[in-house]
């Protein structure tokens, strides 16, 4: 992995809780679709290339410099034909997928929480992360008003990922 020009070599505890989550997904039912949000690098991308080797797997960020980055390491590790990569915002997606990956401060991550919600396809989990602990609650809030729930929580030193399904509790 060259992180080059744009966050994400795998080392913080957020990426670390993003791929706990995708290593405990690839011994249960693989998803079908899975969109890395905020893609930096690419490494959740490419992570998920590689553990779900049948799922369609986007990647997409709002920062030309972070696409290109992911388009470079994708193609370095072989998998460039694996990934759709988009230059643009959560709004200007289209599709919904079984499996998001948001690891995005909650600056962000609280606004477009409807716009992540929509892309989410029924039943599908999405993984916050980029979260201090404190901060939890506050994410947590905007996106049960988006008619998702927790799922779990994952903490590591400060940080934590919230893990929520789309549909109702089980």
């Amino acid at each position: 992995m060259i992180p080059g020009r744009a966050f994400g070599t795998g080392q913080h505890e957020t990426t670390r809780l993003c791929m706990d989550a995708l290593v405990d997904l690839s011994q249960k039912t693989p998803p079908s679709s899975v969109l890395d949000l905020g893609c930096g690098s690419g490494i959740l991308a490419l992570a998920a290339a590689r553990l779900f080797p049948a799922a369609r797997i986007s990647a997409a960020d709002n920062d030309p410099e972070a696409t290109d980055t992911t388009r470079e390491n994708a193609d370095h590790n072989h998998l460039g034909d694996r990934l759709e990569i988009h230059t643009g915002t959560a709004a200007e997606l289209t599709g919904q997928h079984d499996l998001i990956l948001a690891n995005i401060r909650p600056s962000v991550l609280i606004p477009i929480a409807g716009q992540i919600a929509a892309h989410l396809a029924p039943g599908g989990l999405v993984v916050l992360s980029g979260i201090l602990g404190d901060e939890a609650d506050e994410v947590l809030a905007a996106y049960r008003a988006m008619g998702l729930h927790l799922h779990a929580r994952a903490d590591l030193n400060e940080w934590c990922a919230l893990h929520l399904r789309a549909g109702d509790p089980a």
